[in-house]
Order: C-alpha cells, then structure tokens, then sequence
C-alpha cells in the first residue's frame, strides 16, 4: 500500500475509532469480558494461529469459548451468544455438539487406532457419500478445504500433463500460494484498497501473502467470472491449461441464477475443450441441497472438492470426489517400484482420521435421516431472516443486504444502491467493510455473535424465535449507527 494511502486510512481510523459512542462500545466490550481479554492476550504471546489472531482477519477482543451448545456460545466471562457464525460455517446443520453425533464419537474413544490405519467404518462412510452424491465414482480425503482444492490441482496437473491453472477473480478456494493470488475481498480487492488496474478478462496477478511463492504466466490464470469473454480464453488456450477452478456459485458473486447459468456454460466449454474442470464446493457442499450445486443443477465437473460440514465436532476432514481415472492416480498400482514417474503422493499422517470419519459419518446419517424436510425448514427460516434484514432502513444511498446463495449462507454487508453487480469485483466494490465490521461490533455487545464481520449461517442450529432476536437486534444495531450520524464514506 502506499504511504500517503495508509497515512490516509491511519487517520481516519483513529478519527473513527475516537468517536465517544464507539469508544463507549469497546469499554462495553472490556467490562464484559474481561477474562477473555486476559486469556487471549495472554495466548497471543505464544501462539499465532488462532483464529482470533489471524493477519487480515482481525477481530476486536476475541472469546475465549468455554463451551457450545446447539446454536449457542458461553465464554469464559459467563455471557451468552447466540451464533451467527458457527466455526466458519462447519457446525450449521446441527449446530454445535450434537447429541447422536457425540454419542458415536464417545463409543470409539479407547478403542479406534486414531490414524495410519485402515477401519470397517471407511467404507461405509464412503458409501455413505455416494447415497448423498452419486455422481462421484471415487473419493479421496484431506484434512481441509485448503488441502482439498491443493490435491484436486495436483491430480489435475498429473492427470493432463499440463500446468496453468485458472481461476477467477474474488474466487475463495483456500490460502496456499496458487489460490492466494487474486482471491478474498479480505485479501485482494478490499474496498479499501485498490484492485489492479486492468479489468477483465484477464487480471494481472496480485498476491496477499507476504512469502507466497511467485508464479509467473505459465502457471496461473485469472480470468473474470461471469464474462463471456473469459470463456473464449480457455478455448484458445486450452492445449496450455491443467484446469480450471472455481467455486459453482463464488462467495463474492451470491446471485445463484447468473452464477449457476455461466458455471453451466464453462463447464461445457471445458468439456469440449478437454479441459478438467474442478467445482469448489467446500462452502456449498451439503447446504445447496443434499449433493450440492453440482448435483442439484447437474454441472458438469471432473472433479468437486468438499469441506466445511464434512466435518463434525470440529474434528477436521475435507474430501475429493470425481472421476475415477484421475483419483487413481492417488493410490498405489500395487507394486511399488511402478508408482515412480506414474502416481502423485496426497498423504500426510492425518488422512483419514478414524475419529475425523466417525463423526462426519455420523453428522452425515443425521442429516439423511432428517430428509428433505431439513432443507424446507432451513430455506424457509433463510427467507425469514433474509426478510427481515431487508426491511431495515438506513439512506437513500445505502442498503443493509443479506445475499448469499440461498439458504445456508450470506454475508450481511451495507451496501451501495445501483451499484452494478456483473461481477465479483463489482459485489466487493458495492460493500462497506468499516460499517461491517462496526455492525459485527454493535451485535456483539447485544448478543449475537460474528467473526469480526457479520457471516451468517443458520441450518436446525437455529430456531425462528433465534431469528427474529436476531433480526430484531440487527435492527437496533443500524438504529445504533443513524443516530450517531455514522458515515459510510471512507476518504479517497
């Protein structure tokens, strides 16, 4: 960032921040977790990798969590949250701890081997899978969505023989150095900051992670989702790429109509073309509908990587399900010494944890056990919500919107009225990042709470009377910042 820019912001945020009613707040904060303002600061001198902590991602006065329950947080302090949040989203079918879940966990613990080997339960888990997505021939399991999109590239690259990967701009598929270019607002684009210069279809990469690994041409492409054009890229280059990747429905364009259509567009031009196709389905895995985007709009897809609800407890598991031929390049052709200059390596010490499975297999079978009718209650409990966030009134220039792709998630954001909305660099470029994050800070002290901004996702963790507290608070907080002439603006 230049100088004289962040001179800039550095200025305005501390002008924000002085304000007496915003001051008022973070003392709110202070009384009322006082405790966890002592655990956290005393965990940040030794430990950098807590979510609380994160570069970025910043929270003001991170919870230390003494407990969850359904939809509910308790931290140490004895205050109670309703969770809007729910582990990044990994905990919203159920919500936290559910009963029949770790009861099944329970009945392993003192008996499974944990890792390194091989279980009966393995396979059913895998059939399991199959039920709820049968247009997957085989599988294989990382530890986390960032290890999933990794894996699906390495095997695309293995499988093709080539090695440019293409994204799209705004697209989130993980943080390790080829999907760090390019990616989250929070990362790239921020509203606060200035994209590249060029737009579309082609962007210049650009990364967010300090040490990232430099990739040149050759190995990665950003195009712009939603853009004919981009398409007519991967036709003229098609003999270069490895593949392409991209979440069906992008995080940073939630307009599950246009988006779907123009997934369903690449999906056949990479079929024509011969080019592998991975869908990044580790948000909408499960949630668009039992076998995800990919199964309920009948994309065409190679491979499709999953995460996020796969798994249960907070044990970690992520999973990739495709085509046979390039999942076999993953396992062993029986005979060692054939495997060299043939296969591609995607273990680590943790694949395939046994208690990681049980509890997905678990989570999963309460889920289809709960049918269909789990996804008619949630839909309509997201059109509650999405409802009742629209009736909130802030200016003629400004809305308080709750988009997302439908039932499970959304990201609540003020946002601009007529602003274009064709691609994810027009959704980002829409938002006001400082009004959220102050919002996220106003619900907080009323009880609702957000990772730093205001995510929310919702599924039988929550009740309609949780939703109308919550709207009903939501309401109040925008109430809050009106009155004290908050001004959405940030300098230029």
């Amino acid at each position: 960032m230049p100088e004289d820019r962040r001179a800039t912001l550095d200025a305005y945020f501390e002008a924000l921040f002085s304000q007496p009613w915003l001051q008022d707040v973070a003392a709110d904060l202070l009384r009322r977790q006082p405790k966890s303002n002592e655990r956290m600061a005393e965990l940040r001198k030794h430990s950098v990798t807590n979510a609380g902590f994160w570069p970025f991602f910043s929270i003001f006065m991170p919870l230390c969590i003494e407990r969850a329950e359904g939809g509910r947080l308790y931290d140490i302090d004895g205050n109670e949250y309703l969770d809007c949040f729910l582990g990044f989203g990994a905990q919203s079918l159920h919500g936290h701890n559910p009963e029949p879940v770790v009861q099944f966990v329970k009945g392993l613990l003192g008996k499974s081997v944990g890792n390194g080997y091989a279980s009966s339960l393995e396979l059913e888990y895998v059939k399991l899978l199959k039920e709820f997505m049968p247009h997957r021939e085989r599988f294989a399991f990382q530890n986390s969505g960032s290890d999933a999109t990794s894996a699906a590239i390495r095997l695309a690259r293995a499988h093709s023989g080539r090695r440019l990967v293409v994204r799209f701009e705004g697209s989130i598929n993980g943080q390790y150095d080829v999907v760090s270019y390019n990616s989250h607002a929070a990362l790239h684009g921020h509203p606060l900051l200035p994209y590249p210069a060029v737009r579309g279809p082609s962007v210049p990469l650009q990364t967010f992670n300090r040490g990232a690994q430099v990739l040149g041409k050759e190995d990665l492409l950003i195009l712009t989702f939603n853009d004919p054009a981009s398409l007519d890229i991967i036709k003229k280059r098609k003999n270069e790429i490895a593949c392409v990747l991209t979440e069906p429905i992008p995080t940073a364009f939630p307009f599950p109509d246009r988006a779907i259509a123009f997934t369903r567009e690449l999906g056949e031009v990479c079929r024509k073309s011969g080019v592998l196709l991975i869908l990044d389905e580790v948000h909408s895995g499960f949630r668009y509908g039992p076998s995800g985007v990919t199964g309920a709009a009948n994309l065409h897809a190679d491979l499709v990587t999953y995460g996020k609800v796969t798994t249960a407890l907070g044990l970690p598991l992520s999973a990739i399900g495709g085509r046979s031929d390039i999942l076999e390049l993953a396992a062993t052709s029986g005979r060692s010494v054939r495997d060299y200059g043939q296969k591609t390596l995607l273990a680590t010490t943790h694949i395939n944890n046994h208690l990681s499975i049980a509890a997905s297999y678990a989570s999963l079978s309460l889920l289809k056990q709960k049918g269909e009718a789990f996804y008619t209650r949630t839909r309509q409990k997201a059109q509650r919500l999405q409802s009742g966030v629209a009736h909130v009134e802030v200016n003629s220039k400004v809305s308080l919107r709750l988009p997302g792709w439908g039932e499970f998630f959304g990201y609540m954001s003020f946002m601009r009225n007529g602003h274009p909305m064709n691609s994810t660099r027009d959704f980002i470029q829409a938002t006001y990042p400082v009004a959220n994050v102050v919002l996220a800070l106003l619900l907080r002290r009323k009880g609702l709470y957000y990772h730093g901004v205001p995510y929310f996702y919702t599924g039988d963790a929550h009740t309609e009377q949780d939703l109308d507290f919550a709207v009903a608070k939501i309401h109040e907080a925008v109430a809050e910042m009106k009155q004290n002439n908050f001004s959405f603006d940030v300098p230029e």
